[in-house]
């Protein structure tokens, strides 16, 4: 975790800061252009999303398939532990 958070500091998307009520331990928070594209992220997932469960009109069905969906991914997860899913994504691209 903490290679993930250097890079993303790195890149000026989050900040460490101290926790008052702990000196071992560090807050970390959003800065204003994480925050940017995390939004824009968001939007971006929130777009696909709709486009590909369009055909899946009621709220409670969307809601049950991403359930299902989830529990899917987790059992295979169980039966197949990935250590790092960055560098299975070439695996899963071919």
């Amino acid at each position: 975790m903490t290679y993930l958070l250097d890079d993303l500091e790195r890149a000026g998307l989050i900040e460490r800061h101290p926790d008052p009520a702990d000196r071992r331990a560090r807050r970390i928070a959003a800065t204003g252009r994480g925050s940017e594209l995390l939004d824009d992220l968001d939007q971006r997932l929130r777009a696909a999303e709709d486009q590909v469960l369009t055909g899946l009109t009621a709220a409670a069905d969307r809601q049950a398939f991403r359930a299902m969906l989830a529990q899917l991914a987790t059992h295979v997860n169980a039966l197949d532990p990935v250590q790092d899913a960055c560098a299975a994504a070439p695996a899963v691209a071919t």
